[in-house]
């Protein structure tokens, strides 16, 4: 039922009855008005329309309400602060001559409303929209060469042309158009709408990965044709991965990452260890029998057209850096969405999101999560909480690689909190997290997995007590990049031998952060012990490292899992996660609104 509202009060209504939709993806096949249902359940409708209006509170405009019609009363689907789409506004003004457009601009500026609805219906109009069979390209449409009786068909509309395509689901959710019959009675537009239709002609090309339809380039103006193409290719990709059986098929898969030649400068070693994961990961996915296409994100230009027209079934993201800059890391995924590529790990607001550590915390401290105590700056001299307690912890914001992490890092005065916030800001030009440093252990959580079938692998425990004194129990940039260094002393343990209890208090808050922060996949939640056995949450890794001898690895290892098995799990996790919803549905964050 359509509404006009003004000053809280229904002031016009006008029913249209909606066919039977098409299963199973509910596509809305046609409509038509006056409505043919008793008058008493349409006044029921109207009374439950009202009060809808009233209990959402809205009192003024143009609304659409959407319900079914049952033996009991009346259902609510929806209700749309907006007029009608489609055909609707056009046949109320046929059939009730009320112009809702003209009624809503005088509602807008306050003039009052008050149509003139007519006593009996002016004429019938039932339209069925023009949807195909299956997805393709247009090849022909064909239309009667005269102009029908308006009196008898009041509209055809054909939307599309040869040479576009058209995506019905599960692809898309479009129609070539619609045609409305008019009549004295409903059964009299109806058959001149079933007429009508008789006339109209459309011819649509399969998609077929061995055709040729569809597939030129073309820059004039069926440029529309090429993008709405794309998007059937990157569906067809999408389904295929769906129904994909890792055990029985291999898999064109892509590997997105970061080469870099030899160097001896600081971040060496970090670029080092970036180029291995990708070569590692090619290693394990050709081991289990899947050809590998390798995209290296150090090209120039960037190697998006070798993406796109490399035909692949999926691509395992480890792409760290964009023109240098860890900053952009979640443009990669995002990309990849763009081109309709199902990817490995979390989606672009995931990998944004956790790259800035003072967002992150506020989102623990938001939910409860333990973290410990902070403070941020982005100029010298900024005011930072004085209630803080030292020692302090001070780090880039935005970094990763534990890049501009060293034992200076830990502070126990206010002198030296100045000093290493103010170098922080003159080297790096970045904002800097200043927070409360928990003297204990460092755990690392790995997660993986995504829905019912998320597990927590068995911790990984840094231990410090060996390291000498002056020498803070971290990782700095040194302890992770340079060898022979005092911090070979830490002592790793896995699993790490907590009580029974602690495990499950690590594990759960870890697997709480993973859900908030929507992590897919993998990754890797850092998280310090205190003395008391007290754990707190210092950063979310999604898309940790996972070259081989890697932390997150070495936990899989512990349950069983070589290397290629764990790559392969990552795979299958990938494909599941795809499988059985909507394009874009990881893109839909399950992150709680703070």
């Amino acid at each position: 039922v359509d509404l006009l509202v003004q000053g809280g009060e229904v002031k016009f209504h006008a029913f249209t009855d909606n066919f039977p939709t098409k299963e199973p993806f509910f596509v809305e096949t046609g409509d038509a008005m006056p409505s043919r249902h008793e008058d008493k359940d349409l006044s029921d409708v109207l009374k439950m329309a009202k009060e809808v209006v009233k209990a959402l509170g809205l009192t003024n405009g143009a609304l659409h309400l959407e319900a079914k019609i049952t033996a009991d009363e009346p259902k609510l689907i929806e209700l749309n602060a907006r007029m009608g789409g489609d055909y609707l506004y056009d046949w109320i003004k046929t059939i009730w001559e009320v112009d809702l457009v003209e009624e809503a601009s005088k509602i807008a500026v306050g003039i009052p409303c008050q149509p003139k609805r007519l006593r009996a219906p002016r004429c019938h109009l039932v339209g069925k929209y023009l949807i195909p069979e299956h997805s393709g390209v247009v090849t022909g449409v064909k239309l009667p060469q005269e102009e029908p009786d308006p009196l008898m068909v009041h509209d055809t509309s054909v939307q599309k042309e040869a040479g576009d395509a058209v995506l019905v689901p599960p692809e898309g959710f479009e129609t070539m158009g619609w045609i409305v019959g008019r009549g004295d009675t409903y059964a009299e537009a109806e058959e001149n709408l079933d007429s009508a239709l008789r006339q109209v002609e459309v011819n649509i090309v399969r998609f077929d990965s061995t055709s040729s339809v569809g597939k030129t380039r073309r820059k004039n103006r069926f440029g529309a044709a090429q993008v709405s193409r794309r998007r059937i290719l990157q569906s067809a990709r999408i389904e295929k991965v769906r129904g994909f059986d890792l055990g029985k098929k291999s898999l064109h898969v892509g590997i997105l990452c970061n080469i870099y030649d030899a160097e001896s400068s600081e971040e060496g070693a970090v670029h080092s260890d970036l180029t291995s994961v990708g070569l590692n990961i090619q290693k394990a996915v050709e081991a289990k029998g899947h050809r590998v296409t390798f995209f290296d994100m150090n090209e120039t230009p960037l190697p998006f057209d070798k993406i796109a027209n490399a035909n692949v079934d999926l691509i395992f993201n480890v792409c760290e850096r964009i023109n240098n800059s860890s900053l952009l890391e979640p443009h990669a995924a995002a990309i990849l969405d763009c081109l309709g590529i199902p990817y490995t790990g979390s989606n672009p607001l995931t990998l944004a999101l956790c790259i800035d550590k003072i967002k992150v915390k506020k989102i623990l401290e938001q939910h409860g999560l333990p973290t410990p105590n902070f403070d941020y700056v982005f100029h010298k001299n900024e005011p930072i909480r004085e209630d803080l307690r030292y020692p302090l912890m001070v780090k880039l914001a935005n970094t990763d690689n534990s890049i501009g992490i060293s034992n200076a890092s830990v502070v126990s005065s206010l002198k030296a909190l100045k000093e290493q916030v103010n170098h922080l800001l003159e080297k790096y030009n970045r904002p800097v997290l200043i927070e409360e440093f928990i003297e204990g252990d460092e755990v690392d959580v790995t997660i993986m997995g995504n829905e019912s079938r998320v597990k927590v692998l068995p911790l990984s425990r840094s231990i410090f007590d060996d390291l000498p004194k002056g020498t803070w129990g971290i990782y700095p940039f040194q302890a992770k990049w340079t060898e022979n260094s005092v911090y070979e002393q830490i002592r790793v343990e896995r699993p790490a031998k907590y009580s029974q209890k602690l495990t499950a208090l690590i594990s759960e808050i870890c697997l709480d952060a993973y859900r908030i922060f929507d992590c897919h996949d993998y990754a890797r939640i850092e998280v310090r012990v205190d003395r008391s056995g007290n754990p707190y949450i210092l950063e979310i890794n999604p898309n940790p490292s996972i070259s081989v001898g890697d932390c997150v690895p070495a936990c899989a290892e512990m349950i069983g899992q070589n290397y290629e098995d764990f790559i392969e799990d990552i795979m299958k996790e990938c494909i599941l996660r795809y499988r059985a919803k909507p394009p874009y549905y990881h893109l839909q964050s399950a992150m709680v609104p703070f």
